[in-house]
């Protein structure tokens, strides 16, 4: 069976658009990945959820994202870091609980070294930068 979906031409018309079974992947990680990114951080769960081994929905991520399965969910993770720092007075240490890490220093390692700074110093420029602006 071929998967669909309604889309408006720019006439208006509504028109039928075939869905590659990829994209379809792509879209359930997607999906899964923002549902479960706090609570499952190793791949294999989501490989078990769409019943794909690791290999098949790597290859299909790197295709379509440029991106690995582990990297979709650091990167998932780190976008939640950057705004529970921004927006919330939530320590730190909670912070990486609240992500699923279960040792606050691999999170402040893992933030590290994808920001350059520390989470405490992201905050605090953050903050500064507000107040300037502000």
């Amino acid at each position: 069976m071929l998967e669909t979906e309604f889309k408006k031409a720019p006439d208006h018309s509504v028109r039928e658009v075939y869905i590659s079974p990829d994209l379809l992947l792509v879209r359930k990680i997607d999906q899964l990945v923002d549902q479960y990114f706090k609570t499952h951080s190793r791949a294999f769960y989501y490989c078990s959820q769409v019943s794909c081994s690791l290999k098949v929905v790597n290859a299909i991520l790197k295709f379509h994202r440029n991106l690995t399965l582990n990297a979709l969910i650091q990167e998932r993770r780190h976008r939640e870091a950057i705004c529970l720092l921004t927006h919330s007075s939530m320590a730190v240490k909670w912070i990486a609980y609240e992500l699923g890490f279960c040792d606050p220093g691999h999170f402040i390692r893992a933030f590290s070294n994808k920001e350059g700074l520390s989470p405490a110093k992201f905050r605090q420029l953050n903050l500064r930068q507000k107040k300037g602006s502000g």
